[in-house]
């Protein structure tokens, strides 16, 4: 039997793996009040696609890179109705 924390572990261990890959980028590149003009989206899949996603994407994005860390801890807290809009 599988615990969920080795799962999560795991995935974990894969993303930090392919984040290596991607070009990176420091905060002072970026323009003065460009991440206040930033778009969110937000998708639903499963997380075991999280390395297929990163892998597929590595051409066309750049990752933030903050005192050579390129993986960073949030939380998200988004209401979502049953039809997946959200709202508050």
């Amino acid at each position: 039997m599988v615990k969920t924390g080795d799962n999560k572990n795991n995935l974990f261990a894969m993303v930090k793996a392919q984040l290596v890959k991607f070009e990176s980028f420091q905060l002072n590149d970026l323009a003065p009040g460009s991440q206040m003009s930033s778009f969110d989206s937000k998708y639903l899949f499963s997380s075991l696609l999280i390395p297929c996603v990163l892998m597929e994407t590595m051409a066309f994005y750049r990752i933030l890179e903050v005192n050579n860390n390129r993986l960073m801890g949030s939380t998200t807290n988004l209401m979502v109705t049953c039809n997946l809009f959200k709202y508050g």
